[in-house]
């Protein structure tokens, strides 16, 4: 920021426009004039609302015939990733400069970034008319890789869209290790205790390692070509069959290239396998994991259409940053997801044996993993019939076979993702929604079925899960049958298989209260949970099922949090953004109590609606 006050300011722009005639009829959305556009205000006062608004409105770069004679009342603007609805450009712009009325961040000399960082008022059915997803403006309008870098924020601040490396803390999306068998074998492979085999590849590739990491270089291009020359050793496969291109993928859009990598070439494709990006120190140029993540999201834009969206693109993904070097997993499905699979490994010349041997391993594993990858993808080719994929594989986990309660092998077929609507207003008490709310995946959670049988289950992949609680509450039928449950297999991640409650919808998605039977239901079964000495911590609407034609089947599901009285605590990334009105005493990292359930239980007592008194007084 200059000394006289003055700035740039990056601002993404939707603009929309209200005829004088309907200024009044809410009901009638406005017209879309144009896509999102990256407006940069250049040298402007940002706390000059009415200027900015002025600048916005004659600004060339929607100065082309669609804004003539409109006058500034009547645009409406959605403006930046994390603005959910629609509202007066006055407004927004307000919004945004009011949440930045302390100096704005410097992403680099000369930019800064503005983000709102407050959800502006919605303005009536306006809410519904427009919702830009990060993904719909990156995909037209992308951000370069090192952009994303320098400042992640700008994508990451849409959590619905972007998952960056495990952050935010209270998003996460399917584990890379349960949607791709090769992520998990590697997985296994880093922590096997048995001693590497000896391999002459693997050893060159260690010395060019050390002789990299003792330089220190001036420019990264420097850094760059040496460790091209490096890998190109460690992915040098002697055999026929596999066509592995040792070169650098590239946005073909914009003809931006990675620092390194692979090419899969197969049937036909063309697509990356490996991307790696390189960092003179730690830091330097921007984050390199959001980096390298973004290449691998839009070099993937590249590949047929077709393919693309029967797979979800599992790539490996490296960085190295100085003498540190880290392997990741990425995948595409619902969400850009990113896991690490070893923490960084120095290839410093040392005398540290646990380091080189596990340097080792590490680069043993990658080199065998990148074929058994190559291979992955040209089975799934196989099902590929000119440009129509006929299989779904490349999006459901590999993980089929469990053993129920009673140790019996239980073999399912997956589906579909499981899917749901999206709710806005999902965290009040009695949210009315609109019927017509699209309908979106849960990525976590997958439709399955148990072959020749007519049972259909519900597979859910959770980083906590108490079983106690579902498996006690399954018992007096408050809660979906539990199939199976399998804590050791995809490390770090509990997989639940449960019935598929398909007559039943969450209490806030029925669009009716509970009946006082229902009620009292309810909370004898969360009674007789606390007299187990077991508590839920999330008893919201969003968690309780109701039968969608009998009046008296309700059930309690999602057991992420619950557990046992005294050890259960809040996750570190609960939502205390003010968007829920948790019960007092709630926080991260702070015990689940009896008082918290019983709280949501009582904002759920269909007696404080005055709309069903009467049915309950005729009930009593």
């Amino acid at each position: 920021m200059s000394g006289d006050g003055s700035s740039t300011a990056v601002l993404w722009v939707q603009l929309f426009q209200r005829d004088a005639e309907d200024a009044d009829d809410q009901s009638v959305p406005p017209k879309e004039l144009g896509s999102a556009t990256r407006l940069t205000v250049l040298d402007h006062r940002v706390e000059d609302i009415e200027g900015l608004c002025k600048y916005i409105v004659n600004h060339a770069d929607f100065n082309d015939g669609r804004l003539n004679g409109i006058k500034p009342d009547q645009l409406y603007a959605y403006m930046d990733v994390d603005c959910k609805s629609i509202v007066p450009a006055d407004r927004s712009i307000a919004t945004i400069t009011t949440t930045y009325s302390q100096p704005l961040k410097i992403v680099r000399p000369g930019t800064i970034l503005v983000t709102a960082s407050k959800r502006v008022l919605s303005v009536g059915p306006l809410e519904r008319v427009k919702r830009l997803q990060t993904e719909s403006i990156m995909a037209t309008q992308s951000l370069s890789p090192s952009q994303v870098a320098l400042n992640p924020g700008a994508i990451q601040s849409n959590h619905d869209t972007m998952l960056l490396n495990h952050r935010p803390l209270s998003h996460f999306g399917t584990p890379v290790t349960f949607m791709n068998p090769v992520f998990y074998s590697f997985q296994r492979a880093l922590l096997d205790t048995d001693p590497v085999p000896i391999d002459d590849i693997v050893e060159l590739v260690i010395n060019g390692l050390r002789m990299e990491g003792s330089q220190c270089c001036e420019r990264e291009s420097e850094k760059t070509a040496m460790l091209n020359n490096v890998f190109s050793h460690l992915f040098a496969y002697g055999d026929k069959d596999v066509n592995i291109q040792v070169s650098a993928p590239a946005i073909a859009e914009t003809h931006t290239f990675s620092d390194g990598g692979l090419i899969f070439v197969h049937d036909g494709l063309s697509h990356p396998g490996l991307i790696r990006q390189d960092k003179l120190t730690l830091g330097s140029g921007g984050d390199a994991h959001f980096q390298v993540q973004e290449y691998h999201r839009q070099c993937f834009l590249d590949v047929e259409e077709s393919y693309r969206n029967r797979t979800a693109c599992p790539c490996f993904l490296i960085t190295v940053c100085g003498a540190s070097m880290s392997v990741y997993g990425a995948i595409l499905h619902d969400k850009p997801t990113c896991d690490p699979f070893r923490p960084a490994s120095v290839f410093l010349n040392t005398t540290d044996s646990d380091s080189e041997n596990s340097l080792r391993r590490l680069l043993y594993a990658l080199r065998t993993h990148v074929v058994r990858l190559y291979h992955w993808y040209r089975t799934l080719s196989c099902h590929i019939n000119g440009k129509t994929v006929t299989s779904k594989s490349g999006l459901l986990p590999w993980l089929a076979t469990f053993l129920t309660p009673s140790g019996e092998p239980l073999t399912i077929e997956y589906d579909d993702s499981f899917y749901d609507k999206v709710q806005s207003l999902r965290n009040q008490e009695y949210p009315r929604h609109d019927q017509h709310l699209p309908s979106i995946r849960r990525p976590y959670m997958f439709t399955a079925s148990i072959p020749f049988t007519t049972e259909n289950l519900i597979v859910k992949c959770a980083a906590r899960y108490s079983t106690e609680a579902h498996d006690f509450l399954s018992k007096i039928g408050k809660a979906p049958k539990l199939y199976a449950y399998d804590s050791t297999t995809i490390l770090g991640y509990n997989i639940i298989v449960m019935s598929h409650m398909q007559r039943h919808s969450t209490l806030d998605m029925s669009r009716r209260l509970l009946t006082a039977s229902e009620y009292r239901s309810l909370s004898e079964a969360v009674k007789q949970l606390h007299s187990a000495n077991l508590v839920l911590g999330d008893l919201r609407p969003c968690n309780v099922l109701v039968h969608m034609e009998e009046r008296e089947d309700v059930m309690i599901i999602d057991f992420d949090w619950a557990g046992r009285v005294g050890e259960a605590r809040y996750p570190p990334g609960i939502n205390m953004n003010g968007d829920i009105d948790w019960p007092e005493g709630v926080g991260p990292g702070k015990l689940i109590t009896v008082a918290h359930d019983v709280t949501w239980l009582e904002r759920i007592n269909p007696r404080y609606s005055p709309a069903i008194s009467m049915d309950i007084d005729q009930e009593s």
